[in-house]
């Protein structure tokens, strides 16, 4: 019985594979995966675990095992996926084994990586960061982790000076399952953010806006922080994605949250609070990158980013922060993310944007996450306005 189901799994996801390779360029696979399963409801919760964690390690697999040749682009990347048969087995490349195209083996030889920490970088490629939860609301630590335990994760909490608690947790237990998310207790979030998030460092009374909020995580990250005091502005290009942050603020009881769609083509529409008060005590602008320092949780990002993306991505980085620090009041923070370890979006953007406003200074600069810690990669640059 055991093998006809394991046998059925396998030509399931077989299928799955064949309908991602179909498409004749890259896709950006959880959200791929994310829409087949909305578009295929036959999958339970937990056949969607499952099936996410193999598919996922099957391309993590199957990118490492390609031959050096077949990885010089990443158009090359995604023919040799294509023709990869389900299942089929190379020699692991030792020196190649990341299977990055060379254009990324250049840019990680100007990254914001220290050159010794490259090679650990790499190793951890080979491996997905474990699943990270971020408490909203510190009276509720106990709570959360009995039911963790409950449902057969092995939890480790850790709490931080400045307030943050952030668990570790293992298990196969499908996590959306858990009241402790549905009620808005915690919030999934990768270590790296949850850093950049404590960067922020927002306070109860402040004003702050989160320019590129996506789906909301560093935005909730701020509202716990803020604890429904203050002002909280949260915009994206996306509506979409600002319903989705709607929900969840509403989830984790946050009153004080502002959606609004904004392009940094034109000036904003703030409420007069904002404007008499000279500008917001924060805003941080985790902006759209390469997605270089997520290859761990999303090894797809090798083949999708084209030759001239980075320094696409850097013009537009730019432009944004650019667009939004008229709104910083003086003597407030500025803080500049990606997602990205490529110096051409970060230390390089810092510093055209010192060099065409130098009312800012650098408080602190820095790379968290992998080799270091065991989590994605994110760049973070506190910029003070005089």
């Amino acid at each position: 019985m055991g093998e006809a189901i394991s046998r059925g799994r396998n030509e399931h996801l077989n299928r799955l594979w064949k309908s991602y390779t179909d498409y004749p360029t890259a896709r950006q696979a959880d959200k791929w995966l994310a829409g087949y399963f909305r578009e295929h409801k036959s999958y339970g919760k937990r056949d969607r675990a499952w099936y996410s964690e193999a598919f996922f390690t099957r391309l993590r697999t199957v990118i490492a095992r390609l031959p050096l040749e077949q990885t010089s682009d990443a158009a090359s990347v995604w023919v040799a996926l294509k023709n990869h048969a389900a299942g089929a087995t190379a020699p692991a490349n030792v020196i190649h084994a990341a299977a990055l195209p060379q254009s990324w083996q250049t840019w990680l030889e100007h990254s914001s990586l220290p050159s010794d920490s490259i090679p650990a970088f790499l190793r951890n490629l080979e491996s997905k960061p474990p699943l990270y939860l971020r408490a909203n609301f510190t009276d509720k630590v106990g709570q959360i982790e009995t039911e963790l335990r409950a449902a057969g994760f092995e939890v480790t909490t850790t709490r931080r000076d400045s307030g943050l608690i952030t668990f570790t947790v293992k298990g196969t237990t499908p996590i959306y399952d858990l009241q402790a998310l549905k009620k808005g207790y915690i919030e999934i979030q990768d270590l790296a953010s949850q850093l950049l998030g404590e960067a922020v460092d927002a306070h109860p009374g402040m004003s702050v806006w989160d320019v590129c909020a996506g789906g909301g995580g560093k935005t909730l990250q701020i509202a716990s922080q803020m604890q429904n005091r203050g002002v909280l502005y949260a915009s994206d290009i996306r509506d979409y994605k600002l319903d989705e942050l709607k929900l969840r603020t509403r989830r984790g009881g946050f009153h004080n949250v502002r959606r609004f769609i904004y392009d940094a083509e034109k000036s904003p529409t703030l409420t007069r609070e904002i404007t008499n008060s000279g500008g917001f005590h924060r805003i941080l602008v985790d902006a759209p990158c390469s997605s270089s320092g997520t290859l761990r949780r999303n090894p797809d990002v090798r083949f999708r980013i084209q030759n001239d993306d980075p320094e696409k991505f850097a013009a537009l980085q730019l432009k944004i922060l650019s667009s939004v620090e008229p709104y910083l009041r003086a003597q407030g923070r500025l803080v500049y993310s990606t997602c990205s370890v490529f110096r051409i979006e970060n230390e390089g953007v810092v510093a055209k944007f010192i060099a065409a406003h130098p009312q800012y200074r650098v408080v602190d600069s820095k790379l968290v996450g992998s080799p270091e810690l065991d989590s994605d990669t994110m760049f973070y640059c506190i910029l003070a306005k005089a």
